[in-house]
């Protein structure tokens, strides 16, 4: 729980709705570059912001990621009662260095931030440049 976020990486359709049922959440959003996945009951319950699948980080991906990104919208009152699930580490840093980015912290910080509650976050070959692309895309 970081800034009354509800947060969960590597989430499964499956577990995502026992959680779901069994919490009392007013927005859950769910990050995920896959909705086939996605059944029915789900998605009435969840914003679901499809990514593209990224496979290695760069450019070719970096507009669909940011527009990705952009389209999430959390009521700061609700804050407390959001829940945010992604299909991947990666994902949910790099949403979460952005939420934090624009709620003051500097990129650098807001990336820091993330390994620090996260540490399979960026990991990966590429992600760790790949979220700088991406929060200073979002910050222009």
């Amino acid at each position: 729980m970081e800034s009354g976020l509800a947060l969960s990486a590597n989430a499964q359709s499956r577990n995502i709705s026992e959680i779901v049922s069994q919490q009392t959440f007013h927005h859950c959003i769910w990050l995920t570059d896959n909705v086939e996945s996605l059944t029915s009951e789900l998605s009435s319950q969840l914003q679901v912001v499809v990514f593209p699948k990224i496979d290695s980080p760069d450019d070719s991906v970096l507009a669909a990621v940011v527009e990705a990104i952009q389209s999430i919208k959390i009521d700061e009152a609700l804050v407390e009662q959001t829940a945010v699930f992604a299909c991947s580490y990666n994902l949910l840093g790099v949403w979460f260095a952005y939420y934090l980015m624009e709620n003051g912290a500097a990129p650098v910080h807001a990336v820091a931030r993330v390994r620090a509650m996260f540490e399979q976050c960026f990991v990966e070959d590429g992600w760790d440049q790949f979220v700088f692309d991406v929060l200073y895309r979002l910050q222009a």
